[in-house]
């Protein structure tokens, strides 16, 4: 797999034959046979009877599978990588607040609010001992409800590939601080509750665009 993310063996050409990467690679016919597989399963080949195993170019590839991802962020692509699927995060959590602004029930609402108030809490709470892991939890749960309310298990079923792959990556969110957004959180859980789906969106899109200002500071991902 290394071989194929790293440019080593490239798009369009062809993957030995089962026997003569078994030879390769020191390992039996059956563990060449079940790495094909697995290849196979992932988009990094195509195999065809009677032709063999081709390999894909990137466009093929399960970017959410965990084996490919870890290859994929041990290469030179790692900060690609991160970048793309901060990418993909904000554009889904951008559809999904507005979605969820459109189908919230009066429960659901209730719980966005009270997930937002418990985040309050523990930066104001505190007196400057801001607990992260209590942080942590009431936004998860934020995030949680809002995705709930969309009625669109797929969409947040994508949206944890996302956040797995963030995750995997080495990637921690902005912790409570001056800047961690209570005015954006406020806004979306105001808008969810007045069914007002631009103005979740656009309140979402402030926070992450606050998020991204925190990000390149501290991870120097954007440039």
């Amino acid at each position: 797999m290394a071989e194929i993310v790293s440019g080593e063996r490239t798009s369009g050409g062809m993957l030995p034959r089962e026997a003569d990467l078994a030879i390769e690679h020191d390992v039996s016919r059956g563990v060449a046979r079940e790495t094909i597989r697995a290849l196979e399963e992932r988009g990094l080949i195509s195999v065809k009877h009677g032709i063999g195993a081709t390999i894909n170019g990137p466009d093929r590839w399960d970017v959410f599978d965990p084996d490919v991802i870890e290859v994929m962020l041990d290469s030179d692509r790692h900060d690609e990588v991160l970048r793309q699927h901060l990418e993909c995060w904000h554009i889904l959590m951008e559809a999904a607040t507005g979605l969820a602004a459109e189908r919230a029930s009066t429960e659901s609402a209730t719980r966005i609010w009270e997930a937002f108030v418990r985040m309050e809490k523990q930066v104001d709470g505190h007196l400057g001992q801001i607990t992260q892991e209590g942080f942590r939890d009431a936004e998860v749960a934020f995030y949680g409800e809002l995705l709930d309310a969309t009625g669109n298990p797929v969409l947040g079923a994508f949206v944890e590939k996302a956040r797995s792959a963030l995750l995997m990556a080495g990637y921690a969110p902005p912790g409570p601080r001056n800047e961690w957004g209570r005015a954006e959180y406020r806004k979306i859980a105001g808008a969810v509750a007045s069914t007002n789906p631009s103005g979740a969106r656009e309140a979402m899109r402030a926070l992450l665009a606050l998020a991204g200002e925190i990000e390149g500071k501290s991870l120097n991902v954007h440039g």
